[in-house]
């Protein structure tokens, strides 16, 4: 059994100052599941004028296609769909970053000006027993 481990980045300015920790919400799509990930606020960091948000989900379903979908509150909703095999490399190290492949209002909503992305994803795989 294996972990999805994901780091989104972030600036820093774009993140509520209220500290909300509800403001994110993360779901790992296949055809058959939406299991939703853990954002693991106490692992989050600074690089520069970006904060990078950890986010584990597990376990990870073999899938022949993963959609992530990050659900901003309030605002949008950011689709990355990125190119992992149906079984990934627990010993790989992280994937280079990502941009998502779409930025969508949040239901029922429309949008006064275009959609712009907020953020960007990175992954790895690790075996179950590694993360505990």
């Amino acid at each position: 059994m294996t972990t999805l481990v994901m780091e989104f980045r972030v600036l820093t300015t774009a993140i509520p100052v209220d500290g909300s920790a509800q403001w994110l919400t993360v779901e790992v799509q296949t055809t058959n599941t939406r299991p939703v990930g853990t954002v693991l606020w106490t692992k989050g960091r600074s690089e520069g004028l970006y904060t990078v948000i950890s986010i584990e989900q597990d376990p990870l379903y073999r899938a022949g296609r993963r959609v992530i979908v990050l659900r901003i509150d309030g605002l949008h909703d950011e689709t990355f769909i990125p190119p992992m095999k149906r079984t990934p490399d627990p010993k790989a190290d992280w994937s280079a970053w990502y941009r998502p492949a779409a930025v969508d209002a949040v239901y029922g909503a429309v949008p006064t000006a275009p959609l712009t992305p907020m953020l960007e994803l990175r992954f790895r795989v690790r075996p179950y027993a590694e993360m505990q």
